[in-house]
């Protein structure tokens, strides 16, 4: 087996292993717990089942040089209730086998790709690294899930928005990916992936003084630019930026999420759920809409970047 291959999924079973922990140490009333509108736990373990499930069923196509055949395209929401939609009574030893059975066949796919499937494109890490990455997010979300169920409010916000940034880092795959990609600009000046990095970091620093000042019942901080002065200032703080490299972007950019989170921790379950807290805890979606921009720009990238 290829050692790209080898190095994905020992990152798949390491993800997989922190999931069924998780649900090891967790209670049946957890599990079904449904938190509002949200997914209860497990129902997120059907929903890594069954993206692992489509894994599985492209894979034996990708092995024989093949497309396979598409799903009626539908947005993602409608689409992943379609998915669940077969698993709405299902009990949890019924899930875990779904879970046990789904890895079982990733694997045997898994061990029949060679050097020559990995040299025709990338869709085979493509596939296996989906399966990975889109576990590390789930994780946070399963947790979330049982945080509420438990009453933990503060614990419970602060996987919510690890979910939304590992959705923007699960983008990256660096590793794996040239590094020109991340810091590569569109021809009409957009930013870079890099530089998308940046600005979430600016803002989570900005956030830390704001959870602060929550957690001290201070007034929080005014907002650092004039109205309308929004973009103007968002560029700024990018090109003040322009001396990091990679590494230094996502140093910071984890250290500055660090500083956010113990800031939050300090927060009380009463101040997690009233204003202004719960307003800027919505700033996950923020992570959410630069996903979207790094996956449209790696993707022009891509389609501007002459094939080898």
């Amino acid at each position: 087996m290829p050692q790209q291959v080898v190095e994905v999924m020992n990152r798949a079973r390491a993800i997989r292993h922190l999931i069924l922990a998780e649900v090891e140490h967790a209670t049946a009333p957890e599990l079904h717990a449904k938190p509002g509108e949200r997914w209860s736990a497990r129902e997120v373990l059907v929903h890594i089942g069954n993206w692992e499930a489509e894994a599985v069923r492209w894979l034996p196509y990708f092995l024989k040089g093949e497309q396979p055949p598409q799903r009626e395209e539908k947005p993602i929401d409608e689409l992943n209730a379609q998915m669940m939609a077969p698993f709405a009574d299902a009990n949890l030893p019924c899930v875990l086998e779904y879970l046990s059975r789904t890895r079982l066949q990733l694997e045997e796919q898994a061990a029949q790709i060679t050097e020559e499937h990995l040299a025709s494109g990338p869709r085979f890490l493509g596939t296996l690294l989906m399966c990975a990455d889109h576990e590390i997010g789930h994780l946070h979300q399963l947790r979330e899930a049982l945080a509420l169920a438990r009453g933990e409010l503060v614990e419970a916000a602060i996987h919510q928005l690890r979910y939304h940034r590992q959705r923007v880092l699960a983008r990256l795959n660096m590793e794996f990916r040239p590094t020109e990609s991340l810091t590569w600009k569109p021809a009409d000046g957009k930013w870079s992936v890099m530089e998308n990095l940046i600005h979430l970091a600016v803002w989570d620093r900005f956030a830390v003084g704001v959870f602060a000042a929550i957690a001290e019942d201070r007034p929080i901080p005014t907002m650092p630019f004039p109205e309308g002065g929004l973009d103007e200032w968002n560029k700024a703080q990018v090109a003040a930026a322009a001396w990091m490299n990679l590494a230094d972007v996502l140093a910071e950019l984890g250290a500055a999420r660090e500083a956010m989170e113990a800031q939050i921790r300090r927060l009380t379950p009463e101040q997690v759920t009233a204003s202004p807290a719960k307003d800027w805890l919505f700033y996950g979606e923020h992570d959410k809409e630069h996903m979207y921009m790094i996956l449209k720009r790696l993707a022009a990238w891509s389609e501007a970047t002459p094939k080898k």
